[in-house]
């Protein structure tokens, strides 16, 4: 049910705010553990919100004008409930999933990137259409994997980091993502 409630407040504000606990610890996380120079996130339903969020802050130049290059960093989207892929990325969503198309889709004053694909269900099968393994990959895994295999093959490796920068990890050629600030709260 939290989440639920967590998905519907993201909807009306955009996405994930810079405040969330759980998006703070994404960053946090691929902070010290991001050693590759392209980064791919693909989200599925809530997670579409982070990614979103987690693009937009790990690109956006800090105050010392450093952020990871845009054409290094993609979203892939399956059942996304928001109105956009982060960086321009692509998506899909089955105009069959009554949790994206039905419900999301449904909220007034919002839009949600229209379905871009019809699943047809069987027997067995979600009930919801909205199952990332048993709905999506099940019926569009080679799309998927092609949209994903594509999505990489346009990223670009970054130029070498400046040795300078504060959150350095030792490694020229890897993407430096920024960890974010702790507040007293998430602490």
């Amino acid at each position: 049910m939290g989440d639920i409630v967590k998905s519907i407040k993201q909807k009306i504000e955009g996405g994930a705010t810079t405040d969330d606990y759980d998006l703070v610890e994404m960053l946090l996380d691929a902070s010290e553990k991001v050693k590759t120079q392209k980064l791919l996130l693909v989200a599925h339903s809530q997670g579409n919100f982070y990614a979103n969020a987690f693009y937009d802050i790990v690109v956006a130049p800090s105050d010392d004008g450093v952020g990871v290059s845009p054409d290094s960093l993609g979203v892939y989207s399956v059942a996304t409930p928001a109105n956009r892929v982060g960086g321009g990325g692509r998506h899909l969503t089955s105009e069959t999933d009554k949790v994206i198309a039905g419900v999301a889709g449904s909220v007034p004053f919002y839009r949600i990137m229209p379905p871009n694909t019809r699943i047809e269900l069987g027997d067995g099968d979600d009930v919801l259409g909205h199952n990332f393994s048993n709905v999506y990959l099940k019926y569009r895994g080679a799309e998927i994997v092609r949209d994903i295999e594509e999505t990489l093959g346009r990223l670009t490796t970054p130029g070498a980091q400046s040795a300078s920068t504060p959150f350095d990890k030792g490694d020229a050629t890897s993407i430096c993502i920024r960890p974010p600030k702790l507040t007293m709260r998430h602490k």
